[in-house]
């Protein structure tokens, strides 16, 4: 009877920590605050551009894909479909970029 008393009393003194303690963190965010108890950075609002029609992608939205050890975002099944299809037709090189500026 012992041990099951001292495993809720550990059941229950970890969920406190993930539910109010450093662990919350983990489900929800803090509402754009930085710091925390775990020190961490202001959430960064990082947006894409996709490559297919130009649109503005936010990390939690749309289609991910990693090609040429890149990450491209799309903004729709339908842009994410048409580079899959031949991604060589919307990628910019370097290359690319110097041909367009020597044209």
């Amino acid at each position: 009877m012992d041990g099951l008393l001292s495993l809720l009393l550990v059941i229950g003194a970890f969920f406190l920590m993930m539910r109010f303690g450093c662990g919350s963190h983990m489900l929800r965010s803090h509402g754009g605050q930085s710091g925390g108890c775990c020190g961490g950075d202001k959430a960064r609002k990082v947006s894409h551009t996709d490559p297919v029609c130009g649109t503005e992608v936010s990390d939690e939205q749309g289609y991910s894909k990693f090609h040429d050890s890149r990450v491209y975002k799309f903004c729709s099944r339908e842009c994410f479909d048409e580079f899959e299809a031949s991604p060589e037709k919307f990628l910019v090189t370097s290359e690319t970029k110097k041909e367009g500026l020597a044209a």
